[in-house]
C-alpha cells in the first residue's frame, strides 16, 4: 500500500501514536517496493549436504532492494527427514516435502508456490561464489523476463581427475564460456547453476517429468530440455561470468563404468528429445554413426557405442510413451 492510500483527512495536530503509525506505513511501503527472488535447492542427499549449500548462500552478497526466499525441496524420501533437522539460513528459509521421486517433479512442485519472480537453481553438492547471487539479481534487473541466466561451473574433484577428462560431460569436466558477459548465443547452462523467471518457465510448460533424476528410464537432461524450449519460445540466454560455482565430483563419477552409463543416459535423452521436437530422427542417427570415423581410442569407441544404444532406445521409449496417450 502506498503512503496516503485510503487515508482520510487529519487535523493539523499529530499525536505521538499517529507519528508511529505513519512510520509503520512508510516501512511497509519500502518493504513492498523490494524485489524478491527465490533460490530453489532440490535435495535427496540429506541434511549435511543442505547445510553446506545454505552456509555458502550465507556468504553471498545481496544488493540493496532485494529479498531472498530459499526453498529446499526434499525429494524422493518416504518420510520427512529435513523437517526434523536444525537448518538455518540468514534468508527466509522454507522446507518443502515432495515424496514422489523425480527432480523435475520436485521443481514443478516448488514453482506452484512462487509468483512470476526470478528463480535461481542450485544443487546441494556445490560451493557458491560470494558474487553469484548478486550477479543473478543484477542481471535480472537489467534484462528482466524473456531471459534466462547461467554461470560457469568448476569441478571440485574428491580424487584425481579422470583420465581422458574431455570424454566426460560438462557436469564433471566443468562449463565456462569465458570471462565476459554473453547475450543471445543460444547457450545452455548446467542445472546446478542457472536462473529464469517463473513466468517464462510456466509459459513453456515447466519441467518435463519424463527427464531427469528419479524419472525412471532417463536420469538426465531435465534442465537442458527445458532450456531448449525456452530458446525456441524466444527467451534469450545470458551468460554471467561472476555467477560461478564449484561442483563436487564424487569418486564414482570419475570411473569408466559411470562414464559409459552417463553417455548411455545422454543418448536416451537425445533420442527422446529429437522426436519430441519433431526433428529428423534418421538424420540425427546417421550423424551419430558418422562420428565413429573420428574415434581415436577404445574409451572413445565405448562412449560412442553407449550414446548410439541410448539414442535408439530413447526413440523407442518416446514412441511407447506417446503411443500410450493414443
Amino acid at each position: 500500500m502506498r503512503v496516503g492510500d485510503d487515508v482520510g483527512k487529519q487535523s493539523m495536530g499529530t499525536t505521538h501514536s499517529e507519528r508511529i503509525n505513519e512510520t509503520d506505513r512508510i516501512s511497509e511501503s519500502r518493504l513492498g517496493s523490494q524485489q524478491q527472488a527465490h533460490v530453489l535447492i532440490p535435495s535427496a542427499r540429506g541434511a549435511s549436504a543442505v547445510r553446506r549449500v545454505l552456509a555458502a548462500l550465507d556468504t553471498c552478497t545481496v544488493p540493496t532492494g532485494w529479498t531472498i526466499r530459499v526453498i529446499v525441496i526434499e525429494n524422493g524420501n518416504t518420510a520427512r527427514l529435513l523437517h526434523e533437522c536444525d537448518l538455518a539460513c540468514r534468508h527466509r528459509l522454507e522446507i518443502l516435502f515432495q515424496p514422489v521421486p523425480g527432480k523435475a517433479k520436485a521443481l514443478n512442485f516448488a514453482l506452484d508456490s512462487i509468483g512470476d519472480e526470478l528463480c535461481i537453481f542450485f544443487d546441494d553438492d556445490i560451493e557458491i561464489a560470494a558474487s553469484a547471487v548478486s550477479a543473478y539479481l543484477d542481471a535480472a534487473q537489467r534484462f528482466g523476463p524473456g531471459h534466462f541466466l547461467g554461470g560457469p561451473c568448476t569441478p571440485l574433484f574428491e580424487t584425481e581427475p579422470p583420465r581422458r577428462l574431455a570424454l566426460y560431460p560438462f557436469s564433471v569436466r566443468g562449463l565456462c564460456y569465458g570471462d565476459v558477459e554473453l547475450v543471445a548465443r543460444r547457450n545452455h547452462f548446467l542445472g546446478s547453476n542457472w536462473a529464469a523467471f517463473a513466468s517464462d518457465l510456466r509459459r513453456v510448460g515447466g519441467f518435463d517429468a519424463r527427464f531427469g533424476p528419479g524419472s525412471g528410464l532417463v536420469r538426465v537432461g531435465e534442465e537442458w530440455e527445458l532450456q531448449s524450449r525456452l530458446l525456441e519460445a524466444g527467451v534469450r540466454d545470458v551468460y554471467l561470468p561472476d555467477a560461478s560455482i564449484r561442483h563436487r565430483i564424487r569418486a564414482e563419477q570419475t570411473s569408466l563404468s559411470w562414464l559409459l552409463d552417463r553417455h548411455y543416459q545422454m543418448g536416451l535423452e537425445s533420442g527422446m528429445r529429437v522426436l519430441k521436437e519433431r526433428r529428423s530422427y534418421l538424420r540425427q542417427f546417421l550423424w551419430r554413426v558418422r562420428a565413429f570415423a573420428s574415434v581415436s581410442s577404445a574409451d572413445e569407441f565405448g562412449v560412442q557405442v553407449a550414446r548410439i544404444a541410448g539414442f535408439l532406445r530413447g526413440g523407442l521409449h518416446w514412441l511407447w510413451l506417446t503411443g500410450i496417450k493414443r
